[in-house]
């Protein structure tokens, strides 16, 4: 099944008679938000005619709270959207984030996003869910007002690696330190970034090593360096070699993730999107003092791949 997007605007009026919902962002969603999904799908089942409704926000809540951090989300909506999917979630219902938003009690929300836009019967939540100005609604006030609205509630519980919950923030320290073992045990797959071609500089076809410039939006990506990946494209994996930087060399100004595929030699695919997954860094980002030195880099990044590829 595909999980359909919808945006609850002032105007939405639901074409189900009920629903069960989780609210959340559900950026990455790992091991821990599938748990909570998993449930959200058994208590849907439990209600004949119910829909199952993934409520989110957009933009996310702390660049309208706090507009100096930046917020670099480990799944865009597309990639997203794929993985509620597996799971057979109906809805993605995404809410704009805004101030006046922020400012609504708890009830208050319960009341127009729960009841009014989304026809709730049950809500399924994490045990620290907390909704309404200052997150002042937590799980017993929740249970409590839900239920004076004939509402049932489910608490699911972390799930935990150890002593410590799996969690996104967790899941982006690991992403940048290139840790990508545990990130697959949390996300139980491939940490991996959608992009779509672009036209480029062509710098790479100028020196023997042909690669795709992609655009991945604001998406949280390692930190910059070489990496030994395999990439998507048009449903093929292709084992690949991908630098992310700003071309130091070439006395680069802004930062592109090029794609070099190791076993490709078909046509161009401007225009085309790709899922790149990372599996192992290779080097960290260098500057050299020529074009042959950087070739010569290359070529090693490329043997140094081919052997990490081999091992697997």
């Amino acid at each position: 099944m595909t999980t359909k997007l919808i945006r609850l605007t002032k105007n939405f009026s639901p074409s189900w008679r009920s629903s069960v919902l989780a609210i959340g962002n559900f950026d990455g969603v790992h091991i821990g938000h599938s748990s909570l999904i998993n449930k959200l799908i058994s208590e849907t089942k439990s209600i004949p005619g119910a829909v199952s409704i993934v409520q989110s926000f957009y933009p996310h809540p702390s660049q309208v709270l706090n507009p100096s951090l930046v917020f670099r989300p480990i799944t865009n909506t597309r990639k997203k959207l794929e993985l509620l999917s597996d799971l057979t979630v109906d809805y993605l219902a995404e809410l704009r984030f805004t101030k006046s938003l922020s400012q609504l009690t708890a009830a208050q929300y319960i009341d127009e996003f729960w009841i009014n836009r989304c026809s709730v019967r049950h809500v399924v939540l994490g045990p620290d869910t907390a909704i309404g100005k200052d997150r002042q609604g937590g799980i017993q006030f929740i249970t409590e007002y839900c239920k004076s609205k004939g509402i049932g509630v489910s608490i699911v519980e972390f799930v935990k690696d150890g002593d410590s919950k799996f969690g996104s923030r967790e899941i982006r320290r690991l992403i940048t330190e290139s840790n990508f073992e545990n990130v697959e045990r949390a996300l139980a797959r491939k940490f991996s970034v959608l992009g779509r071609v672009v036209g480029g500089d062509q710098r790479g076809r100028s020196i023997g090593f042909r690669t795709a410039n992609i655009h991945t939006g604001n998406n949280l990506l390692p930190n910059n360096g070489v990496y030994a990946c395999r990439t998507r494209v048009k449903g093929i994996l292709y084992k690949s070699v991908v630098n992310i930087g700003f071309r130091p060399t070439f006395g680069g100004g802004r930062q592109v993730t090029e794609v070099h595929l190791l076993d490709y030699s078909g046509p161009e695919f401007y225009g085309a999107r790709l899922e790149v997954l990372f599996e192992e860094r290779i080097r960290a980002e260098q500057k050299f003092t020529s074009v042959e030195e950087l070739k010569a880099q290359i070529q090693r990044d490329i043997l140094k791949a081919q052997e990490y590829f081999n091992r697997g």
